[in-house]
């Protein structure tokens, strides 16, 4: 299930230590077992999975996102919101094609 593209605002620590703001540009897509009890509900619930995906990513600190280990815990809370709100264990997978921290 591919979701249209997000882009949200994400908090930075700027050069004199203060907060600015910098974007967060995201593809992506989930993979989820059509079979699985309760895999239906993903596709009716397409608008509320993005919208609890964008709530978790504007909460992001940059130093959040870095290195692999940010990469893996912004797939597993992806991937734990997903199941969720589609009150199901169908989503296998968040798989990320462009993540653009700007």
């Amino acid at each position: 299930m591919p979701f249209p593209e997000i882009i949200v605002n994400v908090t930075d620590t700027g050069p004199q230590g203060g907060q600015t703001s910098r974007f967060l540009k995201l593809n992506m897509l989930m993979v989820y077992d059509e079979t699985a009890e309760g895999a239906e509900r993903l596709v009716a619930r397409e608008i509320y999975l993005r919208d609890s995906f964008q709530d978790f990513l504007r909460q992001l600190h940059v130093s959040d996102l870095s290195g692999s280990y940010g990469l893996a815990m912004l797939k597993t809370e992806l991937l734990r919101r997903a199941r969720a709100v589609g009150h199901t264990d169908a989503p296998h997978e968040i798989l990320i094609a462009d993540m653009v921290v700007q």
